[in-house]
């Protein structure tokens, strides 16, 4: 299977950021947001940045240059990370595939955390404290930040087959619209 290639990535970017805005318009128009969900902004905007990041590793094949996990090709940090081939080091993160993938990588890593800790805490609250509702919310997150990670993992591995590709980014919605919907269930819990 040949490997999906010929994707102009900032093109993919301003598509996909275009796809992900309307999403989570769609989400905040439907239901009013309280203080308390706004408090997860920072894991919903992290997916967010994450799932625009496929965009750079698509655009620039960055996913065919380091298929080897949980490090890339036997380092933690990568040797050209940041090389002066690229210019300044703003131009690496958009133009240099090594920069791309680790920052899609980190962007994941903080994602898997993040939505862990969330599922965690409402998991020690107990059911009396949180309702079902937002248990089973918290658990769909988790489940498909769990999902994605192995989804993306298996995507690099493979050598990024179009079909594990496009997958990968479905996924990005899916854990991207779970979270909205986590935020969506702690309306009902009281102030």
């Amino acid at each position: 299977v040949k490997p999906f290639s010929g994707v102009k990535r900032l093109k993919a970017y301003g598509h996909m950021g275009k796809a992900l805005t309307f999403t989570t318009i769609i989400y905040v128009r439907m239901y009013i947001w309280t203080e308390i969900a706004c408090k997860y902004f920072i894991s919903i905007a992290q997916e967010y940045l994450a799932v625009q990041e496929c965009a750079f590793v698509a655009g620039l094949d960055a996913g065919l240059i380091y298929n080897s996990w949980p490090k890339m090709a036997d380092k933690w940090i990568p040797d050209d990370l940041i090389v002066s081939r690229y210019g300044s080091t703003v131009r690496n993160f958009l133009d240099n595939p090594t920069t791309v993938q680790f920052t899609h990588r980190m962007l994941a890593y903080t994602t898997v955390l993040t939505t862990g800790l969330l599922w965690a805490n409402v998991m020690r609250l107990g059911v009396a404290c949180t309702g079902p509702r937002i248990r089973n919310a918290a658990h769909l997150v988790f489940g498909a930040v769990l999902g994605q990670s192995l989804l993306g993992i298996t995507t690099l591995l493979c050598y990024v087959p179009a079909s594990l590709g496009s997958l990968h980014q479905c996924g990005g919605v899916v854990l991207l619209s779970s979270l909205l919907w986590f935020t969506h269930c702690l309306r009902a819990v009281p102030k």
